[in-house]
């Protein structure tokens, strides 16, 4: 995610107060109980008789995130009203090692969408599955053991927001464009959105094998999605993508489509805008993939699509990325580079961005400004890069892990040496490709390679006293 315009001058008014997460310093931060606006349905008097009891959010049962799932979604929009009916079936397999008695499925709009849940069924019986913060926990009766699968359908409506302000620009409708962003139900963990003005990402999920979308929609839209379109009939789109850890969209009306090639014709762009100009975000796509392959690996996916989105901030998804709506031409070449480079660091290889958002923050901002040549002086006082997001200060969170962490890993580089510093990389990221890796991971593979390791240890203790 890019926080803002750069950037270093933008401070943002509101301050969080520090508050930990499970394993740091501080108690948890309890998500807000839903509200009559927020709050799902629950199952209906009719279907409790036959409903599995409900896990407790927050309760001994066992859970995973090393579950492969695949998703077939359907979803029909109604412009006009800004709606969403989304029936999501998913087939779920136990590669946990243990039994799981739930399932906790993230899904945003639950907490900014007014997502009212409908019938959630486990192998076709009706389960009292609910909503716990923009998590869906889903009993499963008998424990799912080891090795063995089990089939889940999720069926939920929503309305977008109509306002783009804070977060709520990744559930919105707004200046002519539809965003939705983790809308599908997906095997994740329950973690809450941050009180207060949202900084950082709450989320962390597995990437799937296999993802069908479905979009149907009440007036002809053009789509700027995760997947590939495989079928096109009247307003209904389909698509499909492999291996990405979530499915995000982009719609409108009246965009206009621009389609070239990545600089060694090896990866199709497709720029997807109402207000942005398309030759430059073609032209940063085409150098930023070029540099970021040559130096990490091959870009993951055949196509790497940039849909401009209802407002807000960039935002990274496996194979799209989001710019946000009518920024200038010069701000594009800063975002465009940032974002293209969470293609590698959070889509391809994967962290928990709440506890270890250094491992994709600060590794995409680094790869930015290589890029660009710019790296510049933090406005905030130095801080620690081992917290979790809701540590840092709404008006310090990108000075201190964007900026202070790009310029730490760039002092890795220099202390290393160029060379041993990017064989890490490459080998990190080749390593780690798809799986959900962390800020011990990363920096352990960079120490590794460093000609001398210990001479690091100072450096890393400094700044990850809870890992070194």
């Amino acid at each position: 995610m890019k926080r803002g315009r750069d950037i270093g001058s933008l401070v943002v008014a509101l301050v969080l107060a520090f508050v930990a997460v499970p394993g740091m310093l501080g108690p948890v931060l309890a998500a807000t109980p839903a509200t009559a606006a927020t709050a799902a349905t629950p199952a209906t008097p009719a279907t409790a008789a036959t409903a599995v009891t409900p896990a407790t959010a927050g309760s001994s049962d066992p859970t995973s995130l090393d579950l492969s799932a695949t998703y077939d979604v359907r979803a029909s929009l109604t412009w006009a009203s800004g709606r969403i009916v989304v029936s999501s079936d998913m087939h779920v397999v136990n590669t946990s090692g243990g039994p799981i008695k739930h399932l906790e499925l993230n899904a945003l709009p639950a907490s900014i969408g007014h997502l009212h849940l409908g019938t959630v069924r486990v192998d076709g019986l009706i389960v009292g599955a609910h909503v716990h913060g923009q998590t869906i926990i889903v009993p499963l009766g008998p424990s799912l053991a080891p090795s063995h699968a089990v089939d889940v359908s999720v069926r939920y409506h929503a309305t977008f927001s109509p306002n783009t302000y804070d977060y709520f620009f990744l559930f919105s409708r707004a200046n002519g464009i539809l965003s939705a962003y983790r809308w599908i139900p997906w095997i994740s963990r329950d973690v809450p959105v941050p009180s207060g003005r949202w900084h950082g990402d709450p989320f962390v999920t597995p990437s799937s094998p296999s993802v069908r979308v479905t979009l149907d929609s009440d007036v002809p839209l053009r789509f700027a999605t995760s997947g590939k379109e495989v079928a096109h009939t009247g307003n209904s789109h389909t698509f499909v993508a492999h291996d990405v850890r979530d499915f995000n969209f982009t719609a409108a009306r009246g965009y206009h489509r621009l389609v070239g090639l990545s600089i060694d014709g090896q990866t199709t762009i497709q720029i997807m805008t109402r207000s942005l100009d398309p030759h430059v975000i073609l032209n940063w796509a085409r150098k930023s993939i070029a540099a970021y392959e040559a130096k990490l690996g091959p870009y993951p996916w055949p196509t790497l699509t940039y849909g401009e989105g209802s407002g807000g901030v960039g935002m990274e998804s496996p194979g799209l990325i989001w710019l946000p709506y009518h920024w200038s031409a010069s701000e594009l070449p800063y975002l465009v580079g940032h974002e293209t480079a969470h293609e590698w660091f959070y889509a391809a290889v994967g962290n928990d961005q709440i506890t270890d958002s250094f491992a994709d923050e600060a590794m995409a901002e680094f790869m930015d400004r290589w890029l660009l040549n710019d790296f510049r002086g933090s406005n905030c006082p130095k801080a620690r890069l081992d917290l979790s997001i809701y540590q840092y200060s709404a008006s310090c969170y990108f000075e201190q892990l964007y900026v202070q962490g790009a310029n730490f890993v760039n002092q890795l580089r220099r202390d290393m040496g160029n060379t041993a510093f990017w064989e890490a990389l490459h080998a990190y990221w080749n390593t780690e490709e798809f799986k959900i890796s962390s800020n011990k991971i990363l920096l352990d593979t960079l120490r590794s390679y460093a000609p001398d390791g210990a001479h690091l240890d100072k450096r890393l203790h400094a700044r990850f006293p809870s890992l070194y």
